[in-house]
């Protein structure tokens, strides 16, 4: 930028020669010169003058010299093939990092964490009622070593329950699918916040081999008991005693075993492990546990299918309809999916499920049984022992055209001496939750053990005309109620169990719609039931389950007589400090810490968080199961 001048004496203003350049003018302004008194010249950066200084002839500026352009250095020779492999070495190197560090895939091998996961299995199409639904199929791809491979050629229906041949229905013996493909994250467990929490989905080595013929023995399970805790299995429920407790270590410090070694780790061979045992089985007792529940998000994760209305056998003779429709319910055909009134009832009308599997049968308890457990072979079934469940969730769709001063749609759900209804009050859309006995009725409190605590009544959207998406359940000992996918009481509302256990004739209507003073169409009706915990463990023991068959099935006066039904017998487990109980969810057919003791923290590999394949394509819909893609709940 130019210099500022001052000028002294008076003088004309000197002309600068003017030379072709893009650089922007400049102007400096010496005081007292020109008829403004300015003087004015411009300068250029080649040939530029500078102005007279008294008098003197202006000078040019040095000429600086151009400076040369450099000469672009040759091109680099390039070697493609090097530049290729230093790429594959990359990419390798940091997978093998990735891999080591941060997540692995890893195939579900076995359907020990069914229906949640899915091992090897058939994806079969009810050739009776059209449903679909997965068989397990291990024992056919991938049998454990000390068994011998065995086609699957047949299974049963988890809907309608009828039995379905491959060879008559002509369903391919090899048409089977592989596991799905979960990724685990390993560093995930490496900080405090990623500690190990309960009811997450882990993959750890093995305990009792974790290598095998120089391969890694990889299992995923559940976790369910933490450090220090006291796990019981009672009733196909879960139970936490959170306090420590003086349990001696096992012989040798050995928390694992062979499952067919014989009473480890539970037991034991010594009589402080036996002392300890009596203690803890005392503490369940005198009700010193605490039922362990399932927030709303799992517990889809963990129902099992019971019956669903939209898919029924053609049969109505040797299979029929399970929802009856009493006084003014109406069904839409022979095979009704959906019921009404044509008319508000003035008085309370019910539309009852009967769990009555075949024609000319009487209804019976519902049980344990999976489909994915019922192929058929030359294996004995894995549904060969079926326990009372009692926990249970509907969802239904319900249409409301008209509603009276006094409408009113109720769910109900039945548990051994105890109905739960959730009541729609549907002019003013609060609904409430009762509780009915032979002590009454009760509308719960929202806080367990809290007399004064406010009652379970909310504001709902079910109110007047409309049509409304209504999901109930009945699981681990509290009511859970959403509305249009929304949840009315937050993470549920718990009750105390009945102090007598057990099924009663209610169980033989386990479910029921009413309504009174509305016009109600109740349709895409879904019965599901809760994982059900068995206490069996091979080695160990048979566990305090009651087996149900024949009678004890559809006989309440047999029930009473099963002291294990009204008083069942825990199996207790103790994790000791630096170790994890793990469970899988498909429990009647999976080997976990029952059978085989606990998993140190040591061998802890990660937690299983995505399912990454199959994935979705056109066919079959997004909506179907075979869609396996997402995040593990």
């Amino acid at each position: 930028m130019a210099d500022e001048h001052s000028a002294s004496g008076p003088s004309q203003p000197a002309t600068p020669t003017e030379t072709p350049s893009p650089t922007p003018t400049e102007t400096v302004s010496p005081p007292g010169n020109g008829a403004d008194g300015v003087h004015t010249w411009r300068m250029t950066p080649e040939n530029a003058v500078q102005p007279a200084v008294d008098g003197a002839a202006p000078k040019p500026l040095p000429v600086q010299p151009k400076a040369e352009k450099p000469e672009a250095p040759p091109p680099e020779s390039k070697d493609v093939f090097r530049e290729v492999a230093e790429t594959i070495v990359f990419v390798v190197v940091l997978v093998l990092l990735l891999k080591t560090f941060v997540a692995e895939a890893f195939v579900i091998p076995t359907g020990s964490m069914a229906t949640t996961l899915w091992g090897y299995q058939k994806y079969i199409t009810c050739p009776y009622c059209r449903y679909e639904f997965p068989v397990n199929c291990s024992s056919q791809v991938d049998p454990q070593s000390e068994r011998r491979r065995e086609d699957v050629t047949g299974c049963e229906c988890p809907n309608c329950r009828i039995d379905i041949d491959f060879a008559t229905h002509r369903i391919p013996i090899d048409d089977w699918h592989s596991g799905d493909r979960v990724l685990v994250f390993k560093s995930l467990y490496d900080t405090p916040i990623g500690s190990p929490h309960r009811h997450d989905v882990v993959v750890f080595k093995y305990p009792v081999e974790p290598q095998k013929n120089h391969v890694a023995m990889n299992y995923i399970k559940r976790l369910i008991g933490l450090p220090g805790e006291t796990i019981a299995i009672a009733q196909g429920n879960l139970f936490v005693h959170y306090q420590p407790r003086q349990v001696p270590e096992p012989e040798g410090k050995r928390y694992w075993g062979s499952p067919y070694g014989g009473g480890f780790p539970w037991r034991g061979d010594s009589d402080e492990l036996h002392k300890a045992h009596g203690e803890a089985e005392k503490l369940f007792q005198q009700g010193q546990f605490q039922i362990i529940r399932k927030t709303p998000d799992l517990i889809p994760a963990l129902r099992r299918i019971v019956f669903d209305n939209d898919f029924q056998p053609a049969d109505t003779t040797l299979y029929p309809p399970r929802w009856v429709a009493a006084n003014n319910w109406k069904g839409d055909g022979i095979h009704p999916r959906r019921f009404s009134q044509a008319q508000p009832p003035a008085a309370l009308e019910w539309l009852r499920y009967r769990h009555q599997l075949t024609g000319g049968g009487q209804p019976q308890l519902i049980t344990d049984f999976m489909g994915y457990n019922s192929a058929k072979g030359d294996m004995t079934r894995g549904n060969s022992d079926l326990h009372w469940v009692g926990d249970l969730i509907l969802e239904c769709e319900a249409q409301v055209d008209q509603a009276n001063a006094d409408g009113e749609l109720r769910l109900e759900l039945s548990k051994g001496f105890d109905r739960f209804q959730a009541r729609f009050n549907l002019q003013s859309g609060e609904c409430s939750l009762v509780r009915i006995n032979d002590s009454g009725e009760q509308v719960l409190p929202l806080k367990l053990g809290e007399p004064t605590a406010e009652a379970a009544k909310r504001a709902t959207a079910v109110k007047g005309a409309g049509k409304f998406q209504l999901r109930f359940a009945n699981v681990d000992e509290q009511l859970i109620l959403w509305v249009n996918e929304e949840l009315i009481f937050g993470n549920g509302v718990p009750y105390a169990a009945a102090a007598k256990q057990g099924p009663t004739a209610n169980d033989l209507q386990p479910v029921s719609v009413g309504v009174k003073g509305a016009v109600v169409h109740v349709g895409a009706l879904k019965l599901w039931r809760d994982t059900y915990y068995t206490t069996y463990s091979p080695g160990v023991s048979k566990g305090g389950d009651v087996t149900l068959s024949g009678e004890l099935l559809t006989d309440p006066l047999k029930w009473d007589a099963q002291e294990e039904l009204r008083k069942p017998t825990p199996m207790l487990m103790y994790v000791h400090p630096g170790h994890y109980l793990c469970l899988g969810d498909n429990s009647p057919a999976s080997a976990d810490s029952r059978s085989w003791g606990l998993v140190p923290e040591r061998l802890m590999l990660g937690r299983a968080l995505v399912v990454y394949f199959p994935f979705y394509c056109p066919y079959p819909p997004l909506n179907s199961p075979t869609n396996r893609t997402g995040v593990i709940k």
